[in-house]
């Protein structure tokens, strides 16, 4: 019997965190993240991908676009509060962005490269104890974020990173066991 590898171990034990603690993750320590993270798999000559850190002071004009995005949506104002709230527990923003191919297989090769772009980023993250959750947009709820952030009309948003320490790691998902999802065919 062999030992787990720290690979397999990483992907396994790996959680999304929606709850941090005050701990600063620093932005070299994210670099060196992001420098890892892209030697993620890609089908053209350059990676489709860009990313914006956003850091101490900066993280304020990313709660106030959310906050103005929040107000035009009509949200409740004690939801615009609680989210305000939490968006200040976290340590860092980063924003994913994809060039947009007018090719539909083009997009979709830089689609599926940019996603693995971002599953490097959180399991280099999650080896040095750094958590963080994805979230993902419809392209409306993105327009105050482009705007805010110098993001081109070719240009997607495929997420905006939440980063920062945590104390408490999350119970593991229940998964599907793997013959109701793998079909083999050998003749």
């Amino acid at each position: 019997m062999t030992s787990q590898s720290l690979l397999a171990e990483i992907i396994r034990s790996r959680r999304t965190i929606r709850h941090f603690n005050a701990e600063n993750v620093s932005i070299s320590t994210l670099k060196h993240i992001f420098e890892l993270a892209t030697f993620a798999p890609f089908h053209k000559k350059e990676e489709p991908w860009r990313l914006i850190l956003i850091h101490g002071e900066g993280k304020e004009r990313l709660i106030q676009t959310v906050i103005q995005s929040l107000t035009l949506m009509e949200a409740p104002e004690a939801t615009i509060k609680a989210y305000t709230s939490y968006l200040r527990t976290i340590s860092a923003f980063t924003l994913v962005i994809m060039e947009e191919s007018e090719s539909k297989r083009q997009w979709e090769d830089d689609l599926c490269a940019t996603a693995t772009l971002i599953q490097n980023i959180q399991l280099l993250a999650w080896e040095q104890q750094i958590g963080m959750v994805w979230k993902s947009f419809n392209t409306e709820e993105t327009h105050p974020l482009k705007a805010h952030f110098d993001i081109g009309e070719n240009e997607k948003i495929v997420g905006l990173l939440l980063i920062g320490h945590f104390d408490k790691i999350p119970s593991v998902k229940q998964r599907k066991p793997l013959e109701e999802i793998l079909t083999v065919i050998e003749k």
